[in-house]
Formats: structure tokens, C-alpha cells, sequence
């Protein structure tokens, strides 16, 4: 062969196939990741149960968020365009991208606002029928498929059909030719059952000081009282953090006490706080308040 010379067939692929032949069974859940650029081992994958546990209450740079489970998918595919020369030969048109719209219920409207605030260029895991992971093969491993979100309108119930929540997705059909890598479902393991954190709102209530506020905490979606739903958990002291107004320093509380008739919380610290707390997402799961995350309620005095 001349040196430099282009050989068409470098690319061609042998068209035999062995008798574990697989099929791709349907999509059941998408996992974003926020670090588009990560890049998972077998190791990781040897642990996999652990490593997406973890990531679900990593720092918001790392995070994973997992989606609803989906219902029903619509595909709007289009098909591929030809277009036809003279003599009749046709040639290809411009690609067409896969367009999916997958239907969800768990989590409702609450599922419905956090989606939207994903809308954009991201990167998935996704996890089919048959329990297996769908991923993009890059060297040293696998990592999410690119994939653009559209959060669809909701459509009301009608009397006839539930009240209809979607997502659209649209997907480079070349990632799913040319790397889509298909991982095994892993024994004993379910993916399907992870859920996202659950916001928790931290606010104000009457007659606090910036020693010792006084607030009220209860779930985003829901309104429920934290002081109800984890009566033991919410009076441990390392599950709030103050920031020092002094030097900037974060510190636990060093008391806290709870009404059950008025749902406050008063959080004392070793001196005046500029804002208050819970503890990062993966503290609270080990001290038993598993998959939460509270904002940074500032300031802590009604009125400052």
C-alpha cells in the first residue's frame, strides 16, 4: 500500500454476531450527572451500588441527580431525508437526532419544577428494563450520554387521564452507534429505587437572636415538619452548622431544643451566627436523616 493513502476498509466492522446477541430493553430512569467529564472505571463499576449512593450526596460539583422512574416513552425520531440526483441514485440528507419524550408520575408537580431547573446540554446514566447501565465508552472506561432536556408543559387531567408531566430528550444517534457501552445489572442491586435529595426550607420564626435563632424547618415539597419526620436526628448538634460572624468560621450548635406545639427549633451556637443550617447531605444520612439538603437560611434574625 502507498504510504499516506487512504484505505476505505480500516473502518469496516466483521457482521458475524455470537449467541449473546443483546437487544437494548427500554429506558426506566436517567441518572444527570453534574461533572459531564467524568469518567467511571470497572472498579467503580465492580462497586456500583456504592459509588451512585455516593454520588447522590456529593457536593453540588460532583453531584448526581437521579429522575423519576418513566412510565411511557413517545419517540418522535424523524427519519433520515434522502435526496435524489438526476439520473435517480439517491444520497443521503442531513442526519436526523433521536427525539424521545418519556412520561413520568412519582414525584408529580414537585418532580415537575426541580426537571425544569435541569433544562440544557447534560450528561446521563441511564438505567433500562433489565436493570443494566446504558453509558457512552470512552478510553479508561465510560461516562455519560450527551444529551439535551426539554421540561414539557404539563397538560391537565381531564376526568379521563392523569395529569400528563414529560421530558423531552434529543440524543446524537452516533453516541448510540458508535460508543454506546451496555454494563450488566448488578445482583441484588436495583437502581430504579434510587431518589433524588429533597430540598429542605430553613425559616425564620419570631423571637430568635443571632446567638440562638429561632426557626422553623420543614421539606420542600410537602411542608412536612422535619422536627416530626426525625424527632431524635434534628436535636443532634453536629446536624446544624452556624458560620461565625467574627472570623467566618463554620461551627455546630452547642444546644438545640424543639417545640412540638409550634414546629421552632432553637439552634444556640458559641457566639452570633451570619447564617444557620443543616449539615452537608452525606452527615445527615449517616446520623439516620437520609436524603436531605437544607438551604443557608441568612440572615438568622427577622428584619437584619
Amino acid at each position: 500500500m502507498k504510504i499516506g493513502a487512504i484505505n476505505c476498509g480500516t473502518n469496516a466492522k466483521n457482521t458475524g454476531w455470537g449467541k449473546c446477541a443483546f437487544d437494548l430493553g427500554y429506558a426506566r430512569k436517567f441518572f444527570k450527572l453534574t461533572d459531564e467529564d467524568q469518567v467511571f472505571t470497572q472498579a467503580d463499576y465492580d462497586d456500583w451500588e456504592n459509588v451512585l449512593r455516593d454520588l447522590i450526596l456529593a457536593g453540588k460539583a460532583q453531584r448526581m441527580y437521579p429522575y423519576p422512574n418513566w412510565e411511557a416513552i413517545t419517540d418522535n425520531s424523524g427519519e433520515r431525508s434522502f435526496n435524489t440526483l438526476g439520473y435517480g441514485r439517491l444520497t443521503p440528507g442531513a442526519k436526523t437526532f433521536n427525539d424521545w419524550t418519556f412520561d413520568y408520575l412519582d414525584g408529580a408537580h414537585c418532580a415537575y419544577e426541580a426537571l425544569a431547573s435541569h433544562d440544557g446540554p447534560g450528561s446521563f446514566l441511564v438505567i433500562d428494563s433489565n436493570g443494566r447501565t446504558w453509558a457512552q465508552k470512552v478510553d479508561g472506561g465510560f461516562k455519560g450520554i450527551p444529551m439535551d432536556q426539554i421540561t414539557l408543559d404539563l397538560k391537565l387531567a381531564d376526568g379521563t387521564a392523569n395529569t400528563k408531566y414529560a421530558v423531552r430528550f434529543i440524543v446524537d444517534p452516533m453516541v448510540l452507534r458508535d460508543s454506546l457501552l451496555v454494563l450488566e445489572k448488578i445482583d441484588g442491586f436495583n437502581p430504579l429505587t434510587l431518589q433524588g435529595l429533597q430540598d429542605v426550607d430553613i425559616e425564620v420564626a419570631a423571637g430568635g437572636t443571632t446567638t440562638a435563632p429561632k426557626v422553623t424547618v420543614t421539606t420542600g415539597c410537602g411542608n412536612t415538619d422535619m422536627g416530626v419526620l426525625f424527632p431524635a436526628a434534628m436535636l443532634v448538634l453536629g446536624n446544624w452548622k452556624g458560620v461565625l460572624i467574627s472570623n467566618g468560621t463554620t461551627v455546630s450548635a452547642t444546644s438545640v431544643t424543639y417545640n412540638a406545639t409550634t414546629g421552632v427549633f432553637t439552634v444556640t451556637f458559641s457566639g452570633p451566627v451570619a447564617s444557620v443550617s443543616l449539615a452537608p447531605a452525606a452527615t445527615l444520612a449517616a446520623a439516620g436523616i437520609d436524603g436531605f439538603e437544607s438551604n443557608v437560611l441568612k440572615p438568622v434574625v427577622a428584619g437584619s
